[in-house]
């Protein structure tokens, strides 16, 4: 042991490997705390990270997370402001960049479709997957909020209507009247 309290163990290696000198701290024997195994909540183990949630939970969050992300993408082109749809759209990154939403949205589709198929649902068992789609969550809300200040500052791109319905105000004496006219026009050729 050194002045630290730190115990130096030699771990031998393999026949490939050369052996290693590693450090880790002095610890106590096991309490009983330390050997009854995990907490639970709700009959789950609380595995820090996990908060409870079992693997099929996760997957079911990667989903849900991925659909909102999409949806969410869709309503920014219905943005009234170019220059509001620039700031989104930076925001979001390059799906290449680490730490951008659009890099956080690429990793959890291809966990969720890729690596489940290869690995199934359990693949959701790795802490590092449950965080990305935690990432991804948080990204959505703040992605959300975005669109909402937008489309409320500047209103929206364009009016939905109903196919055949004439928007608000719309004259539409003009369209009729050349409408007539082609008919009219077709019979006298027919005739």
């Amino acid at each position: 042991m050194n002045q630290y309290g730190w115990q130096r163990t030699d771990l031998g290696g393999g026949s490939f490997l050369p052996k290693v000198n590693m450090s880790r701290p002095w610890s106590p024997a096991p309490t009983q705390a330390m050997v009854a195994g995990p907490m639970t909540m709700g009959g789950r183990a609380a595995m820090g990270a996990t908060m409870g949630k079992t693997a099929q939970e996760w997957y079911e969050a990667a989903g849900e997370a991925i659909r909102r992300y999409e949806f969410l993408l869709g309503q920014v082109d219905e943005i009234g402001s170019n220059s509001a749809i620039d700031a989104i759209e930076l925001w979001l990154g390059d799906v290449g960049v680490e730490g951008t939403p659009a890099y956080r949205y690429n990793a959890v589709r291809y966990n969720y479709i890729t690596t489940v198929a290869a690995e199934g649902v359990g693949a959701y068992n790795v802490r590092r997957r449950q965080s990305r789609v935690r990432e991804l969550q948080e990204f959505n809300d703040e992605f959300t909020d975005s669109i909402e200040r937008a489309l409320q500052e500047y209103g929206t791109r364009r009016t939905v209507t109903t196919p055949g319905e004439a928007p608000e105000g719309a004259d539409l004496t003009l369209p009729i009247i050349g409408a007539g006219a082609a008919v009219v026009l077709a019979i006298a050729l027919l005739a």
